[in-house]
C-alpha cells in the first residue's frame, strides 16, 4: 500500500510538473516576450544597438510599464538584451537575426474629419504596391476620442497575427504621433510634425510658401482684406501658412489688419457663417482663403447666395495640402508639385526603410508648391 502511495505521488508530481511547463509556454508573460523578440527580428537589430525602455515597451505591448519590464528581465536573463542602469536597454549578444522585412499590411490612418475618398484611388494602391509588393492597404479613421488607445489595439493585434505592420499618418492627432514614436513600428507622417515630437519621419508640403503665394496674387488682384478661415482644432503647419500670409503682406506694405484669421468649428457650414458674417462687416475687396477644396465650396456658396455684389467684390482660394489636383478647378489655388503616386511612393520607400531598420535621410521632407489660376 505505501508502494503504490508513493508511486502515485511520482506519477503526480510528474504530470504536474508537464502541466506546469506547458502553462509557463503559453503564459502571458512569454508572449510579451515573444513579442519583443519577434519586433527585434522585425527592426533587423544587431548587439550593440539601443532597445527600447520598460515604458516603450509597456506602449507597444498595450500593458504596464512594471509588466513590460519583467518581459525585459526575463530577456535578459537570456542575453538578448543587457540592460544598464541610467543608460538604458541595448541589444544582446544572444540576439536572433530577424530574416521579415518585407511590410505585409499599410495602415493609412486618417483624423476624424477627413473623407478616406480623397485617397481611396489607384493611384494610392499603385504608388503603395511599387515599393511594397506584398503589403495590403487598409484605411482607418481614427475616433475623436481616445485615438491613440484605438491604434493601439490595432497595432498589438496585427502584431499578435506575427504580420509586419506598417503606418502613414495624416494629419494625426499629437497623441497618436507619440505613440507611434513610442512603439517602434514602420511609420511616417503625411503633413508637419508638432513641436517637439519629430522622432517620426515626415513628408509635408511647403506651407509656408503655399501662404505667400496665396496672398501676393490675392494683393496683386486689389484685394484690401485676406481673411482666413480655419478649423479652430488647428494642426501643424498652420502657423508657417500663417506666416507666409504675413511675409507677403509686410512685403506689399499692406497694414496690419489686411489679415483676418476666423477660427472655427470643423463644420463646414460654419465655414459659410463666418463667410456671410464678413461679407457684412466689410465694403472692400475681399478673399476667402482655407485649407481644402470642400471648405472652399462652402465659402463660395455663401458668397453666391450674399448676392451679385457680392460675387463682383469676393474671391475664394485655398490650399490643396493634399495632393496635385489634375481636375479643372473653379478656385485659385496652390498644391504640391507631385502627383498623389508620386508622394505615395516616397512616403511607401521610407516606410521600406524603416522596416529594413536603415536610416531616412532627409528625415523631413518638404514638397514645393505651385500656384494655380481659376479654370474657366
Amino acid at each position: 500500500m505505501e508502494i503504490w502511495f508513493i508511486v502515485f505521488l511520482t506519477l503526480e508530481n510528474a504530470e504536474s510538473d508537464h502541466v506546469s511547463n506547458a502553462i509557463d509556454e503559453i503564459s502571458p508573460i512569454n508572449q510579451l516576450v515573444k513579442r519583443l523578440e519577434q519586433d527585434i527580428q522585425r527592426r533587423r537589430l544587431s548587439p550593440g544597438d539601443r532597445y527600447i525602455s520598460a515604458a516603450g515597451a509597456g506602449k507597444l505591448l498595450g500593458v504596464s510599464t512594471s509588466t513590460a519590464h519583467r518581459a525585459l528581465q526575463l530577456l535578459a536573463e537570456r542575453d538578448v538584451v543587457t540592460r544598464y542602469q541610467k543608460r538604458g536597454t541595448f541589444i544582446g549578444p544572444k540576439v536572433i537575426a530577424g530574416t521579415q522585412s518585407d511590410l505585409r499590411v499599410v495602415h493609412v490612418l486618417l483624423n476624424d474629419g477627413m473623407d478616406p475618398r480623397r485617397l481611396q484611388s489607384d493611384a494610392f494602391f499603385q504608388g503603395i504596391i511599387r515599393e511594397l509588393p506584398e503589403a495590403s492597404v487598409q484605411f482607418t479613421t481614427l475616433p475623436s476620442v481616445d485615438p491613440a488607445g484605438f491604434l493601439r489595439k490595432t497595432v498589438c493585434s496585427e502584431q499578435r497575427s506575427e504580420e509586419l505592420v506598417g503606418i502613414i499618418a495624416f494629419s494625426c492627432p499629437r497623441e497618436v504621433y507619440r505613440f507611434l514614436s513610442d512603439a517602434v513600428v514602420p511609420a511616417v507622417i503625411y503633413g508637419s510634425p508638432y513641436s517637439g515630437n519629430t522622432a517620426l519621419p515626415s513628408f509635408d508640403v511647403d506651407n509656408f510658401e503655399a501662404g505667400r503665394l496665396l496672398t501676393e496674387h490675392l494683393l496683386a488682384e486689389g484685394h484690401c482684406r485676406i481673411v482666413v478661415i480655419s478649423s479652430a482644432q488647428g494642426r501643424p503647419g498652420e502657423n508657417d501658412f500663417l506666416d507666409g500670409i504675413t511675409e507677403a503682406i509686410t512685403k506689399a506694405r499692406m497694414p496690419a489688419n489686411t489679415l483676418v484669421v476666423r477660427m472655427v468649428p470643423d463644420e463646414y457650414e460654419v465655414f459659410s457663417d463666418a463667410t456671410r458674417q464678413m461679407l457684412e462687416s466689410e465694403d472692400d475687396r475681399i478673399a476667402f482663403v482655407t485649407r481644402g477644396r470642400e471648405p472652399a465650396k462652402f465659402i463660395d456658396r455663401a458668397v453666391m447666395d450674399f448676392g451679385s455684389e457680392a460675387r463682383q467684390r469676393a474671391q475664394v482660394a485655398f490650399f490643396c495640402d493634399l495632393t496635385n489636383m489634375q481636375e479643372p478647378c473653379p478656385y485659385l489655388h496652390v498644391q504640391t508639385k507631385e502627383t498623389l503616386q508620386e508622394v505615395v511612393v516616397a512616403m511607401a520607400r521610407i516606410l521600406k526603410l524603416r522596416a529594413e531598420g536603415k536610416v531616412v535621410e532627409p528625415k523631413h521632407v518638404v514638397s514645393p508648391v505651385e500656384l494655380v489660376l481659376p479654370s474657366r
